[in-house]
């Protein structure tokens, strides 16, 4: 397995969501939150208890061709892209790395997360949604899918809108892609919003093959920056870890 090296001055030239050397600081300062994450954890939770104002429990469904004209003047360098694994993640082991990744997420100050329409789960990436909810109310929440399964997605994130008590969801439905097309529907979604900067939650194979498929296509146009958790997930009986981590010697990799 090849050796670890600092990533300190690998950023590709074309990444500009970032300078470099704010990487490094919002790198340091999420870590530091590593040893006091259940302190930070309650303070979140009470913070955005106190925050939320916004009417909830409402999925408002539009074309994708309708993105750019919903979300406004939002600049592509204000939003961040969340993935991971979509099942399997044992939270109570993963506190940690769960407030780290959130903290890292709100120090580029994000206005919109975007995510590609996975269902809501407590052992999935996106229960770390609501979480990021939680800690600033000011967040916008865009969702992705193919439109044969957006019925699936309404009636999946309302229940979880009423459970969780979360805001409004814009989801984004995309005619030309059918179920089960990830990895062309998340390249759909990062074409649409330009955002040049991903973070994962751990992420499996389909991860993986997101990746390849960006340094295939839009590489060679503008670079994207894919942050990732080091999460793990039981799966079958078997412990499995984010397929990402194969890539971090690649210059748009950061292991966080």
């Amino acid at each position: 397995m090849p050796t670890k090296r600092s990533w300190r001055g690998r950023l590709a030239p074309r990444v500009d969501t970032l300078t470099r050397a704010r990487l490094v600081e919002i790198h340091r300062w999420a870590i530091g939150q590593h040893t006091d994450a259940r302190r930070s954890h309650h303070s979140y939770v009470l913070t955005g208890s106190m925050q939320q104002s916004r009417e909830a429990n409402v999925v408002s469904v539009r074309p994708a061709s309708e993105f750019t004209d919903t979300v406004g003047s939002i600049p592509a360098t204000d939003i961040v892209h969340l993935k991971g694994f979509a099942s399997g993640i044992d939270y109570k082991n993963h506190e940690v790395g769960m407030q780290r990744t959130i903290s890292f997420i709100l120090q580029t100050k994000p206005r919109i997360i975007v995510w590609d329409g996975d269902d809501f789960s407590q052992d999935s990436f996106t229960y770390l949604i609501p979480q990021l909810f939680k800690v600033s109310n000011n967040l916008r929440f865009v969702a992705f899918r193919a439109k044969q399964e957006a019925s699936r997605f309404q009636e999946n994130w309302t229940q979880a809108l009423v459970d969780i008590n979360f805001p409004n969801i814009d989801l984004f439905v995309v005619e030309s892609l059918g179920p089960h097309q990830y990895v062309q529907l998340a390249q759909f979604a990062w074409e649409t919003t330009g955002s040049s900067h991903f973070v994962c939650f751990g992420g499996a194979q389909g991860i993986l093959d997101e990746y390849t498929t960006y340094t295939r296509t839009t590489k060679t146009s503008r670079s994207i920056q894919w942050s990732v958790c080091p999460a793990t997930r039981i799966r079958q009986g078997r412990e499995d870890r984010a397929c990402l981590e194969s890539r971090r010697i690649e210059e748009d990799v950061l292991v966080i």
